[in-house]
């Protein structure tokens, strides 16, 4: 019998130790075998970076743990990821794997869990993964390879989105953290529920019902497991402090949900209903003194699936309410709300919102909202009633404000509306009752968000069945003076999400500054380093129908100044159009049409055509991109050209052109022009010895065509004179702004300097040809527009003078650039040196820094190996005083200091590593600037 028991302990000593060691020698194999296995079955891609397996921690069970697991979507999902979990943690029966199955599971846990549900327009959602197979799949639990006996389901620090464009729904819950417990291998058993959201928004349809909110929800749940019957006994569920008590039951059925539930506030207090305000909540709730009393309970009975709804109803009766921030001098009083949501047949058809009262005072001035909602589905009626007066001064006294912000001004109104929303599609607007009015007068708005102070001296909004009156509007943003008066059509529809809005309105200013009404974009964080502005491409809206005529003084944008513009604007299709705007700019005169799309695209579809007349190019150059990416050099350039111009791009993010797919053309006449220091000039003077082309050069009129497509410019050949030379130019500049140009000139002699002239002289007498009075001379020009680079040629001498007299002139001009470059060679060589120098310096202070570090690393890193062996042996050996287990359990742990040592070490020599390169690289790009700039004063 002893040696029976000897054999016993040493077969499980041996199966536990093959259950350690198994999975350590096959580790890699395992965990590709796994992955192998999951995508084979699942139309996602399936990840996880390492799993960890204990037999001690839980025993009896058996732990197992997934590390970073992962499910992404594929094809129309792709990049959607389903799940993406920090730690999965499950705690199975070790002697149901020892069994070999089926696997009982007790306990699982989740950690920092990011689930994101999307359900796209047709239904199709992302968590439909499992690919379907020929075979029938039996779904009796008796069979499955799985149990579930689960004490207990922990999630901690949660992400959950549920993103439903079907039924336009989105959902967001951060900081999700929940606990469940319970006997789930019972029939019945009593379940413990805990759950807190940190934060919660719900928007239904574009609109938000809950909006960073805080959800709590504690229940004893008694639950029927076998016939999915759950009864809520003791629970609360919270929304920022409003708390609700249920009762009822909740069971799950084939169809859906069969619900009996009846809730109403476990407090009845006007403070916890006021929490729901996000502004309210957000601002020093605690510290809100309140007064009056809150009812508000409900019900929700009957089937919910897809295609039944249960019954509900809501009420809420609030009454001689009232609040005050402690530090504010007034309050806002006599709140009263008397309101309710009702179904009673199931058809979400027979809904009904009823406001019957909603009234308060805010600094004596009474504000008062009556509304009645049926039929939201098929044809919503409307009966609302919305009165009162708002002294802006007075919201500063009831409620904190940020910061210097200033607000005064009254706004009063008055609207009823009472009608059926087909009577507004069908326009029999007498049988929808719709008047009223709001003014506004006397409005200033001062605060630090906004650039410069808001006024509106008086605004005045007419209601009527069929259109919204603006009356009018006179207001000031700073210097920018602005009035309007306008029309706006089927405004009602619009409001209730059906039909497009149309209107027309008439703008006119003095003067407009546009930088004073569109806030800058910027990197807070960052210190603002040009004064230049961006803007973000926006959206056309697909339901709006809308025209303004302008009239403009004086306009200002971005350093672009325009006077005496007027015109057309048209909002229709997801599209603006300009229609004949006419304005003098850049010392002339110009009018545009043009448009910006947003139809059916990522990225908008901007055109345009311009009409000019007498354009200034250097002020053109300041206002234009597309002179500034074309023709770089502009601002050297005095004159002014008149034309035409078009083009059509796609603009980027930043409200920029997408270079490569530009397209347009132009014909342009330019007066005659005056070059000022001008690249391609001086480089010519340097090598002809031309004086004249180093100087201001004088270039008569130009006759400029050139096409643009995708993104590439063709000039066609034109005719120029400067310097008393003859000359054609033509070529094209790429996508990337390479450029490749020709340029033929008709070169007198006399223009040629001293030392060319003299060869050519001894030249003619050498060889008897007359060469004549003018040279035709060739140059490519390549490179780029900033830094051109040329080639000379003299093709045409060869008809004259013969290959060899050709080739004797060429080196001669090739000899007189070599003497320039010369003349220079040795001071450049000096700067570069001097620029080798000190960037080398920088290399060698960073290597040493770098070495330094790495060699501190590593030593560290010896030192926490040699701890961790030192600290593994010494477990080892305590462990073996306490028998075999003990021992196979102390190497394990051993085992594991030591890899979680290498790690460390490993880790801090990357560390160590990364922070070294970083310092290489940082020193090698000043090493490389220094040289960098070197170059550029050298090569001018």
């Amino acid at each position: 019998m002893k040696t029976f028991f000897k054999i016993l302990g040493f077969l499980i000593v041996i199966v536990i130790v093959a259950m350690i060691i198994i999975p350590l020698i096959y580790h890699n194999q395992i965990i590709e075998k796994v992955k192998q296995e999951a995508n084979a079955n699942i139309e996602a891609r399936f990840d996880f970076e390492d799993y960890n397996l204990s037999l001690f921690r839980n025993f009896p069970n058996f732990g197992l743990e997934l590390e970073e697991v992962s499910v992404t979507g594929i094809e129309e999902f792709s990049g959607v990821k389903l799940a993406e979990i920090s730690s999965f943690n499950l705690s199975i029966n070790l002697f149901s794997v020892f069994r070999g199955g089926p696997y009982e599971i007790e306990k699982i846990q989740i950690e920092k869990p990011y689930f994101h549900v999307k359900i796209l327009e047709d239904g199709k959602a992302n968590y439909d993964i499992a690919k379907e197979t020929d075979e029938a799949v039996e779904t009796d639990e008796a069979d499955s390879d799985v149990h579930l006996k689960l004490r207990s389901v922990q999630i901690t620090n949660g992400t959950i989105i549920y993103e439903d464009h079907s039924t336009t729904t989105f959902v967001q819950a951060e900081g999700v953290n929940h606990k469940l417990s319970g006997d789930f291998t019972a029939d019945l058993t009593d379940l413990k529920t805990n759950t807190l959201i940190r934060s919660m928004d719900v928007n239904y349809d574009g609109v938000d019902y809950l909006h960073n909110n805080e959800v709590a929800f504690d229940a004893d749940i008694e639950a029927n497991l076998k016939n999915d019957i759950y009864k809520f006994e003791d629970n609360e569920l919270r929304i920022n402090s409003l708390k609700l008590n249920f009762d009822g039951s909740v069971g799950i059925v084939d169809e859906g949900y069969d619900l009996v539930l009846n809730f109403e506030t476990a407090e009845n207090t006007f403070k916890s209903f006021l929490s729901l305000i996000p502004a309210i909540y957000s601002k020093d709730f605690e510290s809100i003194e309140t007064e009056g009393k809150l009812e508000m309970d409900g019900s929700i009975k009957g089937r919910y699936s897809e295609t039944q709804m249960p019954t509900f109803e809501i009420n809420i009766d609030v009454s001689d309410a009232m609040f005050k921030y402690p530090d504010l001098p007034d309050k806002v009083t006599d709140i009263g709300i008397f309101a309710s949501i009702s179904n009673t047949t199931g058809n979400p058809d027979n809904t009904v919102i009823d406001v019957r009262m909603l009234h308060f005072v805010i600094a004596g001035n009474p504000v008062d909202v009556v509304l009645n909602l049926k039929n939201p589905v098929s044809d919503p009626r409307i009966n609302a009633d919305i009165s009162g007066k708002l002294d802006l001064a007075s919201i500063k006294k009831i409620y904190p404000m940020e910061g210097d912000m200033e607000m005064s001004g009254m706004i009063t109104s008055d609207i009823s509306l009472n009608g059926k929303l087909s009577d507004l599609e069908e326009e029999n607007y007498e049988d929808f009752a719709a008047i009223g009015s709001i003014l506004v007068k006397d409005m200033v708005y001062k605060s630090p968000d906004i650039k410069k102070d808001l006024s509106v001296k008086r605004a005045q909004l007419n209601f009527s069945p069929a259109y919204l009156d603006l009356v009018s509007l006179n207001a000031a943003v700073g210097e920018s003076q602005m009035q309007a008066n306008g029309r706006i059509e089927k405004y009602l529809g619009y409001i209730m999400g059906d039909g497009v809005i149309n209107g027309e309105m008439i703008f006119s200013s003095s003067y407009l500054d546009l930088n004073d009404l569109i806030p800058e974009r910027r990197d807070e964080t960052e210190p603002l380093e040009t004064d230049t502005m961006e803007f973000k491409a926006f959206r056309v809206p697909a339901d709006v129908d809308f025209r303004l005529q302008t009239t403009v003084d004086e306009f200002v944008f971005d350093g672009l100044r325009m006077k005496n513009v007027v015109g057309e604007l048209l909002v229709a299709g997801e599209k603006v159009s300009l229609n004949s705007i006419s304005a003098d700019m850049f010392g002339g005169k110009a009018e545009v049409f043009g448009s910006y799309s947003t139809y059916n695209t990522d990225y908008p579809d901007v055109s345009f055509n311009l009409d000019i007349d007498t354009f200034g190019i250097v002020k053109s150059f300041d206002g234009m991109a597309l002179m500034q990416t074309y023709v770089p050099f502009a601002e050297r350039i005095n004159g002014n050209y008149s034309g035409s111009l078009s083009f059509r791009a796609k603009l980027d993010d930043e409200f920029m052109p997408v270079i490569s797919t530009i397209n347009g053309k132009g014909n342009l006449k330019t007066s005659p022009l005056v070059l000022d220091n001008f690249a391609l000039f001086n480089k010519l003077a340097d090598t002809l010895g031309v004086d004249a082309l180093s100087k201001e050069v004088e270039v008569g009129q130009l006759d400029l065509y050139f096409r643009i497509k995708e993104g590439a410019l063709t000039l066609a050949p034109v005719g120029m004179s400067f310097a008393g030379i003859e000359s054609s130019l033509e070529g094209t500049t790429s996508p990337d702004l390479g450029i490749d140009y020709d340029l033929a000139m008709n070169v007198p002699k006399d223009v040629f300097g001293r030392d060319v002239n003299e060869y050519l002289n001894n030249l003619v007498e050498q060889t008897g040809v007359q060469l004549g009075n003018v040279l035709k001379m060739n140059v490519n020009i390549t490179g780029s527009l900033t830094n051109p680079q040329f080639k000379l040629g003299f093709d045409d001498l060869v008809e004259d003078t013969g290959e060899t007299i050709k080739k004797q002139v060429e080196e001669k001009i090739e000899e007189k650039k070599e003497e320039v470059i010369e003349k220079t060679k040795e001071e450049a060589q000096k700067m570069l040196d001097e620029a080798d120098k000190k960037a080398q310096e920088v290399l060698d202070e960073a290597q040493a820094k770098a070495d330094k570090i790495r060699k501190e690393a590593r030593n560290a890193a010896k030192e926490v190996r040699e701890q961790a062996e030192e600290n593994a042996a010494k477990m080892i050996k305590e462990a073996k005083e306490k028998g075999p287990l003990a021992e196979m359990a102390a190497e394990k742990a051993a085992d594991k200091l030591k890899k979680e040592a290498d790690q460390k070490a490993d880790n801090m020599v990357k560390e160590a590593d990364r922070q070294a390169e970083n310092i290489m690289k940082e020193a090698q790009n000043k090493a490389e600037q220094i040289r960098s700039e070197a170059q550029k004063k050298v090569d001018g």
